[in-house]
């Protein structure tokens, strides 16, 4: 379906984690994704991307995965602090998968 563009201007920030090589990149974008669903304000519109997936030639039992989440407010400029809190709860989500926030 259509979603129009918000008037106000959206915000990106990235998300990087290290997480163990056991553990899928669909994973920790299937934790993360859910919950920013469950904590995003209504009348937002937001996605969450891949953005790199790197594992050090030193370290094979991680590997860190950058997500990138984007979000625009339909009824106001969203701060980047509010934007920040929003990524603290995919960043616990994940936790339970053995990721860090680095």
């Amino acid at each position: 379906g259509y979603t129009p563009l918000s008037r106000f201007p959206k915000i990106e920030q990235d998300i990087s984690l290290r997480v163990p090589t056991a553990v899928s990149y669909a994973q920790i974008f299937e934790a993360a994704d859910a919950a920013l669903k469950a904590v995003v304000p209504k009348h937002t519109t937001y996605s969450l991307r891949p953005l790199d997936i790197y594992q050090r030639e030193d370290d094979t039992e991680h590997r860190n995965i950058t997500l990138r989440f984007t979000i625009a407010s339909y009824e106001r400029t969203m701060l980047e602090k509010e934007v920040s809190k929003l990524l603290e709860s995919a960043e616990e989500a994940t936790k339970q998968l053995g990721a860090v926030r680095l």
